[in-house]
Order: C-alpha cells, then structure tokens, then sequence
C-alpha cells in the first residue's frame, strides 16, 4: 500500500478518528485492511478488535492470515446477533413492537403470516432464536430480521453500545458498500455517541460495487458531517491498462485509477490487455465466440475466462437447463442454498457419479453407506454406475428409479413426500432429461465459464466476456446506460455500477457484446472503448 495512505489511516487511528478508504477494484482494499490490523496490533498488542465482512469465505480469509488473539472477525448478522441474543426480554419486546410497526407501516418492520393473534405476552415462553429460516410464531428470525431488531436494540437500549465500546476499541468493516443504511446506523449514529464513542470505526469499500438493492451504497452523509474521514486509493493491481482505462470512464467519482502492480525494481508490468466492443443484428453466442477475438480464449478453463449474463434464465440457456429452469416458478427452490427436495436428491445423484468417475472411492462408499471387501464387490459397483452412465441421457424419473434399485441413492420419505406435496412440478421435470441437471449442477459449483453478473462480484480472471442483455429485468438496462436516457437515472446508476463491476474483474482482456445497438449506444461505446476497438462481426 502506498505510504502516503497508510500514514494517513495511521494518523486517523492516533488520533481516534473513524476513517473511510475508498478504492475501486483491483486496489488492495483487503491488503490495506490486513496492514491496518497489523499497525493496529503492533501498536496494542492486546487491544480488542472487531472486523465485519460481507461472507463467510471472506471471514476465513481473514482468520487464517490473521490469527490474532483479541481479532473477532464475523460478518455483520452474526456480530450483530452475538451483541442482542443474550438480552431475551429487550429482544421480545422489539420483535412486538416491530410487528406491530410492519402492520402500520408495511416494509417498515417484521412481517408476521402466523395464525395466531401477536399479543404483548405472544413471545414470553419462547426463546428467540436466528437461523436460517424464518418461523416467526416459533421464536424463529432469520437475517433480515437481525438487522431490524438489532437497529431497534440499539436504538432503544443505548446501554448496548456502551458494552460493544467496552469490548471494543477498534471496529473494521470490509466491503461497506454493501451493508444495509440500518447496519451503518448501528455504527455511525448510535455507537458513536458521546458517551459510548468508539475509538476508531474504518470502513473498507467502493460505491461503485455497490450493486445489492438493499446495500447504502455510500456514506457520504457521514463524510460531509465529519463523522468519517475518506482516504482515496487511486491504485489498480489487478487490471492491464486498457481496462483501467476503459473502467475510469465508467466510473463517475473522483476515484480514477493508475496501473501499480511492480517488479521488484518498482517499474509498472500492468499488461496492456485489451478492451473490444462487438455487435451482430442477431445473437448466436457459439457464433460468435468463433472470432478470431476469442482464438487465444479457452472457454474451458473456468478458472481463466467468464462469461458474464445478466440472469440465471440467460445462462440457463447458454448452459443448457433452459427447459427445468421453465418448470420452476420459485427459482430459489432450483438454483441456491434454498433447493428443494427434489433437486436435492437429483445433487446427490450426480455426487456419486462424479466420485466414482473420479476414483474417490472411500468417500463414495461413504456416501452409498455400502461395504466392499471383495473384487466382486468392486465389480459390481462398475456394473452399477456402467448402467447408470449408459441411461445418463435419459429422463429424470429414469435416473432417480435406477439409482434406487441400485441401492446407491434410495428413494427416500423427503424424495417420497415431495412427489406427493408438489406432484404437479414432479409431472413437469420428471420427463427432462437428466444431462439438464448435470448442466445446472456444474454451472451451480462454479465448474462451467457462465457466471451472473452479480455473482462475479470480487472475483477476476484473464478474460472476460460480457453479454449486455437485460433479461427482462425492468431494474436494468444497458441501453439505458449507453443512450443516457432521460429520466431513468434510477435505472442508469444501477446498470453502470454493475456494468463497472464485470468490466473490472477481467485481468488483461474484455469483450462486450451488445445485440442490434442503436448508433447511439455504438457512438457510447466509441467514447468508452475507442474507435478502433468497436466493431460489428
């Protein structure tokens, strides 16, 4: 991190000032959090410090590079639940009266769908609880509700924030963006009052990456006020110069870029890369990325190149699930943590099928709950997972029978009770063949080059290759963007950051794609990308 930062982070933390380090991609914002750990320990090495991020692979990150003893690193939900879960009376008596603020004030509080009328004793012999579901009637809130009741905790309780100040000198937040404005008031209002002031807040991110509709984006408001002092990092580490130079004019704030990736005799080796914006009248993707553009692209290596969609139902199409994307209307019972029961089993189906083509064969007999002692145990087995391999074209329902007659993945009561709950959806996909599921599990664990937009957030690879398609999605609209159209500014600021975002995760090359663009959207493109690298194919 370039000196003239960290002595003036180091200057804020002596001086007991809350700071802001802005930065765009690429410039070593998490670097530059590791470095203020290490002057904030070095220069007390028993102070107590809380660091926040946004998931749990970023928390680990953290862990392991920083394994010090008085280091609390958490995400925001569960820094927040640790601080309100042991004061059980205060808690029934916000979650009451949020309640009651949502049936006022819809989206203004906790929705509650029970049966049973909340009275002001609703809650006295339950246990509040957070996991990862919600049952409200149960005692049972899941992560927006920790973020509501812990606003009210410490908005109504201010003895809470004297205790986080005595646990407390230093509180990190990572990623700032992408925090609910009711988190940062948590840290911005209430734990910075006069009497439960805490030493130092730093905050870590880019209002440019804020693409989550719920994250505040900036803090501004709190830097006019005094409340934080910003620091800009104008560093880029990560990007050739064409894309910064293509992304510093996306951008739309003070923070423009500068190549700053070194050798050790400090001289710039920032590639010059490539930045290319291409369109055709029609979309034909495999068509396309048979331009001599994409020659030296391995679209097999997901771990080099991405190409970047918009939606899931775009990919869907591209990676070929379209048909058992179709069939379900609650997407979050199909793609995510949220899967049901169905697809559940199908997973497991296709687990064993890859440990088995892999040769993990103690985690697969681990898995099959079987026991093999004899070579014709292991015979067998080949047998069983040959027949499945000859079929593997075949329906859903034909897959799922033969794996139980197989006795490798039995038809269980979850599988049993979801063909009798959802038997019109099991109608549906039963007759898909099974190859859709093997796709949509491959695009799921991250094992194809397809990626949404909003999930490549933090990644970056050597070359990327952006679809602008809105996807029937009214929230955005690129030619929107690029038109600059009048009275969409709402949607325009939407687009562009998530534009920015897949712009700067590529590391040396980037395509952008656009469908029969008007010749405004193509003059944009000109201005953004340059004559000579706009071309229709």
């Amino acid at each position: 991190m370039a000196s003239g930062i960290i002595n003036q982070i180091k200057e804020y933390i002596d001086n007991n000032q809350n700071f802001l380090l802005s930065g765009g991609a690429g410039s070593g914002k998490t670097y530059a959090l590791g470095e203020v750990l290490e002057y904030i320990y070095e220069k007390s090495p028993l102070a107590s410090v809380a660091c926040m991020t946004y998931t749990n692979v970023a928390v680990d990150e953290i862990k392991e590079r920083f394994p010090y003893k008085n280091l609390r690193v958490s995400t925001i939900h569960d820094f927040l639940w640790e601080n309100i879960k042991d004061y059980q009376k205060n808690l029934k008596i916000a979650l009451y009266n949020l309640i009651l603020k949502e049936e006022e004030q819809p989206k203004s509080g906790i929705k509650y769908k029970g049966e049973t009328p909340i009275m002001v004793d609703f809650f006295n012999d339950k246990v509040i609880n957070y996991k990862e579901y919600k049952k409200i009637e149960e005692g049972i809130i899941s992560h927006d509700e920790v973020l509501k009741l812990s606003n009210y905790m410490f908005e109504h309780y201010p003895l809470l924030s004297g205790i986080i100040k005595d646990k407390y000198s230093f509180i990190l937040i990572d990623e700032y963006q992408d925090t609910e404005n009711q988190v940062i008031q948590i840290f911005l209002d209430y734990l910075q009052s006069k009497t439960n002031k805490i030493n130092v807040i730093g905050l870590f991110g880019d209002s440019m990456q804020s693409i989550y509709d719920k994250g505040i984006g900036d803090i501004q408001y709190y830097i006019d006020n005094g409340t934080v002092k910003e620091i800009l990092k104008n560093d880029n580490y990560r990007c050739s110069k064409e894309v910064i130079s293509l992304i510093n004019k996306i951008r739309n704030d003070s923070i423009k870029q500068e190549p700053s990736l070194q050798d050790d005799q400090g001289n710039i080796i920032n590639k010059n890369g490539s930045v290319k914006f291409i369109y055709s009248s029609s979309t034909n993707i495999n068509r396309i990325k048979l331009s001599p553009l994409f020659e030296n692209w391995d679209f097999n290596n997901n771990k080099e190149t991405k190409e970047l969609y918009l939606t899931h139902k775009l990919i869907a199409n591209e990676c070929g699930f379209i048909d058992l994307f179709d069939k379900y209307t609650n997407k979050d019972r199909l793609i995510g943590d949220n899967r049901d029961k169905l697809i559940r089993h199908l997973y497991k189906i296709k687990e064993i099928l890859d440990l088995y083509k892999d040769k993990n064969y103690s985690e697969l007999v681990r898995k099959i709950n079987i026991y093999i002692s004899k070579s014709s145990d292991k015979k067998k087995l080949k047998e069983s997972f040959d027949s499945i391999e000859a079929i593997i074209n075949n329906s859903i329902e034909d897959i799922i029978i033969k794996a139980d007659g197989l006795n490798l993945i039995r038809i269980d009561d979850k599988l049993t009770e979801f063909m009798t709950e959802k038997e019109e959806l099991y109608n549906a996909v039963k007759t898909i063949s099974f190859r859709q599921v093997i796709s949509l599990y491959e695009y799921e664990y991250d094992k194809t080059p397809y990626s949404t937009q909003h999930g490549i957030k933090g990644a970056e690879f050597e070359n990327v290759f952006v679809v602008l398609d809105n996807g029937g999605w009214n929230n955005y609209n690129f030619k929107h963007l690029f038109e600059n159209t009048e009275g969409k500014e709402s949607i325009i600021k939407r687009t562009q950051k998530i534009f920015y975002v897949c712009s700067s995760r590529a590391k040396n090359n980037l395509v952008v794609y656009s469908e029969n663009p008007s010749q405004k959207m193509i003059n944009q493109a000109i201005s953004w990308f340059g004559s000579d690298n706009v071309a229709e194919i």
